[in-house]
């Protein structure tokens, strides 16, 4: 049945559990004469059991082998088929058993991918601090990033970037004076200065 295959040097086959062998993750038992399993098309991917080279949304072709498979079929790693398409922020070579995340620094927004060298760059002003994304973030009005950047940097000295709300507030130790010379500690692009403490005198600790 899909899914299995029967090498020529299989010597029991007397029974069908005997005689197809579960074809394992990376590949799938759809060749014609099942003499051998077949790699998973590049853009796919295959946990094993896999009953063609391309799964996607054809989930009639469902594993129906009298063996147990022995790789289990959770909803996260393939429906009925037991693989599926490769989803956008991931890339599947040739021959993959699962999904390979983008890496920080870049973004896939297309599906049935198979090369990270399709993983493209974030732009300049964005950033990606996690892999497997669709999309980058964007800088702050404070803040900017070359193509591929994982962070953003701050256009102030002494200034740190605040992935939450991407702004740059003064690093420990330092300080920012706005409008009418008044202590800040708002999102500015202007440097931070070095806090400077009064010395205490003789008779004080």
């Amino acid at each position: 049945p899909l899914g299995t295959h029967s090498p020529n040097n299989t010597l029991e086959r007397d029974l069908e559990h005997h005689a197809c062998l579960p074809c394992p993750p990376g590949t799938a038992g759809d060749d014609p004469t099942r003499l051998t399993c077949r790699a998973c098309d590049p853009g796919h991917y295959c946990t094993g059991c896999t009953t063609t080279t391309s799964p996607g949304h054809n989930d009639s072709l469902t594993y129906q082998g009298q063996q147990t498979c022995p790789w289990p079929a959770l909803e996260n790693l393939g429906g009925a088929q037991r693989g599926g398409d490769c989803k956008a922020g991931t890339y599947c070579p040739l021959g993959s058993s699962r999904q390979t995340p983008c890496p920080t620094g870049t973004f896939n927004n297309i599906t049935t991918r198979w090369n990270e060298s399709q993983c493209s760059k974030c732009l300049t002003d964005s950033y990606n601090d996690l892999e497997g994304q669709k999309n980058c973030f964007p800088c702050g009005s404070s803040s900017f990033a070359l193509p591929g950047s994982t962070i953003c940097s701050c256009a102030g000295a002494n200034r740190a970037f605040q992935k939450t709300d991407r702004k740059c507030i003064c690093e420990p130790g330092f300080e920012f004076f706005g409008e009418n010379m008044k202590m800040s500690e708002d999102d500015s692009a202007i440097d931070c200065q070095p806090v400077f403490y009064e010395r205490c005198g003789s008779d004080q600790n």
